[in-house]
């Protein structure tokens, strides 16, 4: 497995599958074109308006679910061309809001007040789109 990173300014749907195909290309021309690719670590931060250090790819809770219902589908139509291991989300819960850097906004659920679980719009996005394209 491979390690295919996302961490490039602005990162949309379509530039997180440029980054795959990207890294596919750099595969064939090592001669690991026959190696499966892990996504790992994939994330959107939900810290648009609230984190300070940012990367320039905040956005907000229900911007964060949106994109993961375009980039899943998006990825397991390419998943045995580019022979993908599997996607794997950066973190499922972040801390409590309030946090300065914007990876404390990357969870799919994150910490509410009194140390309670709230689930983000990320988190029925994830399980809804998952369940859509693993149903036979």
């Amino acid at each position: 497995k491979r390690h295919a990173a996302t961490r490039a300014r602005n990162v949309r749907v379509s530039n997180v599958l440029k980054i795959v195909r990207l890294a596919r290309s750099t595969m064939k021309r090592a001669g690991d074109a026959s190696s499966s690719l892990g996504i790992t670590e994939m994330s959107w931060s939900s810290g648009k308006g609230r984190s300070h250090f940012n990367y320039g790819w905040e956005t907000s809770e229900a911007g964060q679910a949106q994109r993961i219902r375009q980039v899943l589908p998006a990825l397991a139509r390419e998943r045995r061309a580019w022979r993908l291991a599997g996607v794997w989300w950066y973190t499922w819960l972040s801390r409590s809001l309030g946090g300065n850097d914007s990876f404390d906004y990357a969870g799919l659920r994150r910490m509410g007040s009194g140390g309670h679980v709230v689930d983000k719009p990320a988190l029925r996005a994830w399980r809804s789109t998952v369940a859509r394209l693993t149903r036979r």
